[in-house]
């Protein structure tokens, strides 16, 4: 006679709930990924993002994407390449990446956010800011931002310059755009400046390096250097010299030259302007003073176009934008060692 026995187990439902809930949370684990780092490349559709460890991966925007710029939820972002990105993503079966969040900007504190780094543009009403992550951020100036020079309240806004080292405290609107209310200018280090010789007169010198003009006011205790050398008098410039200025700042932003050291390389000169005229052994420049100079072509002068290095003397243009290295000769003439051109 067969018997049939039955054989109950007992599980308690905290055991089958734990199990289930780390089926669950294995599940989730497996169906989402969290990709941070730059935007390499975006569209309407799509973001496309290099991370920390230089992988390179795409992810698939969607209606329900959410956006959140410095913390705050936002309906149409402005993206940036090379902005910093951390996006939450549903990993789909083909293994593609769906954004369900997507987080710019740095994260705020009472919808405050501060920026560090140095100025890469401004206006009359904004200044942009590119920080050490290499993030380029903009802010709105107000008549209520309140500004600071070395550490000290300035009355008025002081003139600002590019590249200048700046930290910036704002606000994050509901659009997630952001209102500076304190703007600090601390680049103590811009009280050394080396450029080239832009224009002068008998007050003052002006300076240019990269786009950065700056004009400094030639007091009578000025002290001049020539070659290492301190002078009893000041030195004869010369256009697109270059020099190294030593100064102070007063509270309007405006630079008091101490010191002025000519002779870095007095036989090399740069010079910006425009093309004037030119032929096959010469080129006149319209300098940013409106000086005119011409510059000697020899066989061995360097040609760059947009960066690159050509061969033989690239086609020119009356007006076009220049910028020339040149060897200042004995009798005063200039021969050119490399000219820049750079094309739309």
């Amino acid at each position: 006679m067969a018997v049939l026995v039955l054989v109950t187990l007992a599980v308690s439902p905290s055991a089958i709930a734990a199990a289930s809930g780390s089926n669950s949370a294995a599940l989730a684990a497996q169906r989402l990924a969290r990709v941070k780092g730059t935007i390499s490349d975006f569209n309407a559709t799509s973001i496309t993002i290099k991370t920390r460890g230089g992988d390179v991966k795409a992810v698939a925007i969607t209606d329900n994407t959410k956006f959140y710029v410095h913390g705050k939820l936002v309906t149409d972002p402005t993206l940036g390449k090379g902005e910093s990105i951390a996006v939450l993503a549903h990993l789909e079966l083909d293994g593609s990446l769906t954004a369900l969040n997507v987080r710019l900007g740095a994260q705020t504190k009472n919808g405050l956010v501060f920026l560090g780094g140095r100025i890469s543009a401004f206006n009359a009403t904004s200044v942009t800011v590119k920080t050490k992550t290499g993030d380029v951020k903009a802010a709105e100036l107000t008549t209520k931002t309140r500004y600071y020079l070395d550490g000290k309240p300035a009355a008025v806004r002081p003139p600002l310059h590019l590249n200048e080292r700046i930290r910036v405290l704002a606000r994050v609107e509901n659009d997630g755009s952001l209102r500076a209310l304190r703007v600090r200018l601390i680049d103590r280090d811009d009280l050394t400046f080396s450029g080239s010789i832009a224009d002068f007169n008998a007050g003052s010198l002006t300076l240019s390096s990269q786009g950065d003009v700056r004009a400094f006011k030639l007091m009578d205790s000025t002290k001049y250097y020539v070659d290492g050398k301190l002078v009893a008098q000041r030195p004869v410039f010369h256009q697109g010299e270059r020099v190294r200025v030593f100064a102070e700042r007063e509270q309007d932003g405006s630079f008091n030259a101490l010191r002025v050291y000519v002779g870095i390389d007095r036989a090399v000169v740069q010079i910006r302007g425009k093309v004037s005229d030119f032929n096959a052994i010469s080129i006149t420049i319209v300098t940013i003073g409106n000086d005119v100079m011409a510059v000697r072509l020899t066989s061995s002068t360097r040609y760059y176009v947009n960066g690159k290095l050509i061969a033989g003397l690239p086609a020119l243009s009356k007006g076009e934008a220049i910028r020339v290295n040149a060897h200042r000769e004995t009798d005063g003439s200039l021969t050119e060692k490399a000219v820049f051109l750079k094309t739309a």
